[in-house]
């Protein structure tokens, strides 16, 4: 998942080769106007209240390991996940933060299958969006790590190296978006009643922009900081990003694997449930040429991974010896028990036997 060292320039010569050798997929996939992606193993719904729908959107690296956006976990519930009541680590028992299995119907009403989050690890430079004037910026380092009470899948993604998001951001690489969210104005409207809305997930072609756009001053600045912390990515023509695509992967297909890349923090263009339809924004030209998003890489907040993979390990030691003492404990009580009742019954016929003979005495 990390390379050591530095890479060696045949290799760079080759992946870049590979990226800018890809083309963009025939169909069009979208998470508003485009197909359906339903069955898909590369996203998840990130569900606050096990009966809600989906709030955010996520991708499940691990049976037991969820990337998403940082702000999809530190908004919620008047700040019960935030920097000031639970920042980093594990999370209170109290805390009702679920994850569904990867690309199922999240209805109104919630899913069966789904796992609790117990841990969450966000980059201690995490900072939300904020406006300042007319300069609004997305959140900054928008990306975090969820662990999982139980297992989702079998299947284990990597994501990509700083080597590949600097090649990423350098030549113009088609990537596949892919996400949960509002995909229309009648869904938005739907939301808004409480009726709920289409609860499947849809995705879209995309390509990484060169030149960074539209996410604001600060962010800029923070991207030239830190080089691999983030992608911004162009969608096609007549597709966006709705609500509840916050945290929704981006991924690279290199040869035949699937590779994680990040999460989306911020859209860009119009966005489907926060714009009117009537609004000049959908009909604007550079509105419409800048459509796409901000994603968070991993790459750029390794610390957060590792973090979360060293609780994981823990946490499955841990279970493993509550279960195998559970299981001790039990052997152990069923013995007690049988010792028990083999003792009863030597006794009773004991007794049976004394009462017989004393009987048969007295005739």
């Amino acid at each position: 998942m990390r390379f050591k060292g530095s890479v060696a320039k045949p290799f760079l010569i080759a992946l870049w080769l590979l990226l800018s050798s890809l083309i963009l997929y025939t169909n069009a996939y979208a998470m508003q106007n485009g197909q359906d992606a339903l069955g898909d193993e590369k996203v998840v719904g990130i569900i606050f209240g096990q009966n809600s729908q989906s709030h955010c959107s996520g991708a499940l690296l691990a049976p037991r390991i969820v990337a998403t956006a940082a702000h999809c976990v530190l908004r919620v519930d008047s700040g019960i996940y935030s920097k000031a009541k639970h920042f980093y680590g594990e999370l209170p028992v109290t805390s009702d933060l679920w994850v569904s299995a990867p690309g199922i119907d999240i209805q109104k009403g919630g899913t069966s299958n789904k796992a609790k989050v117990i841990a969450q690890y966000v980059p201690e430079t995490y900072s939300d969006s904020m406006c300042e004037g007319t300069d609004c910026n997305a959140g900054m380092s928008d990306v975090s790590i969820l662990i999982l009470d139980k297992e989702l899948s079998n299947k284990t993604f990597r994501y990509a190296t700083k080597e590949e998001i600097l090649l990423m951001k350098s030549v113009v690489t088609p990537m596949l978006a892919i996400g949960y969210g509002i995909k229309s104005e009648e869904d938005w409207q739907n939301a808004n009643k409480g009726i709920g809305y289409d609860g499947k997930p849809t995705k879209s072609e995309a390509v990484t922009r060169t030149n960074f756009c539209c996410a604001g001053k600060k962010v800029e600045q923070w991207s030239k900081d830190n080089p691999y912390g983030l992608v911004q990515t162009v969608l096609p023509r007549g597709v966006f990003h709705g609500g509840g695509d916050s945290g929704s992967p981006l991924w690279i297909k290199i040869g035949t694997e699937w590779v994680y890349v990040g999460a989306a923090g911020a859209a860009q263009g119009p966005v489907a449930g926060n714009v009117p339809l009537t609004s000049p924004r959908w009909t604007d030209p550079f509105e419409l040429s800048v459509v796409g998003a901000t994603y968070f890489t991993i790459a750029g907040h390794q610390n957060i991974f590792s973090d979360a993979e060293k609780y994981l390990s823990q946490r499955i030691i841990k279970e493993k010896k509550d279960l195998d003492d559970a299981i001790a404990k039990a052997a152990a009580e069923l013995k007690a028990k049988q010792e028990a009742e083999a003792k009863a019954a030597a006794e009773l016929k004991a007794k049976q036997e004394a009462e017989a003979k004393a009987a048969a005495e007295l005739k």
